[in-house]
């Protein structure tokens, strides 16, 4: 069933500092957060010089194959799943999907932008990367947005706009606004890094879409390979002898 973030703002979302040092209670645990599983079970001592193995040792060629992910029945979000969430009525793709831990409330989130060279790509289109912090109390949201047959800066407006709905509804589902961060790849890697540096830059939004009062901050990035220098993209992509 659609369901509307386009609710009347009832607080003012208070700025968020990200200054804060880290302390002994809420310092990330680099050693355990390193440990990179193994593809499969066999694990390569690589101080072992190869003369210590006898001649005949057979060595399993690696296993690079991607390990298939578990077909979950009840959705994505190991919580409530909310489809088609609308957060402007503007444009059809004005809807985000929204993917809830188990944990309560309130709860960090990840908003998803997708890529498809600002001309593809949905907010169905949700990489396998971001599911597994679903099971580790982040919220997830997916968010779709006008693509290339929209003039620039459409694109970025829409979603500066969805962090303003999510952050306007943050109590109705448990999300922390606070704690907002972007990620993206390819396309959407270039717009949540916009996205990242300019909070304050007033003439990339549509005031049509709402909520204009509402910081469209967060406080996180991570840009999957996503295009810094645009105007030099056809001559950079000559010289790496691509049609």
């Amino acid at each position: 069933m659609k369901r509307s973030l386009l609710m009347p703002l009832c607080v003012c979302a208070m700025a968020c500092g990200g200054n804060a040092e880290p302390t002994a209670a809420n310092a990330p645990d680099t050693a355990a957060d390193s440990v990179v599983p193994e593809i499969n079970d066999r694990v390569v001592d690589t101080t072992v010089p190869d003369t210590a193995l006898p001649e005949d040792t057979a060595i399993p060629p690696e296993d690079t194959a991607a390990p298939a992910l578990p077909v979950c029945e009840a959705g994505l979000g190991a919580g409530e799943t909310h489809k088609d969430l609308v957060y402007s009525t503007v444009h059809e793709r004005h809807k985000l999907d929204l993917y809830l831990p188990l944990e309560p409330g309130p709860v960090p989130l990840i908003i998803w932008v997708h890529g498809g060279g600002w001309k593809a790509g949905s907010k169905d289109g949700l990489k396998a990367v971001v599911q597994p912090y679903m099971s580790r109390g982040f919220a997830v949201a997916s968010v779709g947005y006008r693509l290339s047959d929209h003039d620039w800066p459409a694109q970025i407006a829409d979603v500066r706009a969805a962090v303003r709905g999510l952050r306007v509804n943050a109590d109705t589902y448990g999300l922390d606004a606070a704690h907002f961060g972007a990620w993206g790849s390819s396309a959407g890697g270039h717009l949540v890094a916009m996205l990242g540096v300019s909070a304050d830059v007033a003439s990339l939004d549509d005031p049509a879409l709402g909520n204009g009062e509402v910081s469209c901050a967060v406080q996180a990035v991570v840009d999957y390979y996503g295009p810094s220098e645009i105007l030099t993209m056809d001559a950079d992509a000559v010289a790496a002898g691509c049609p």
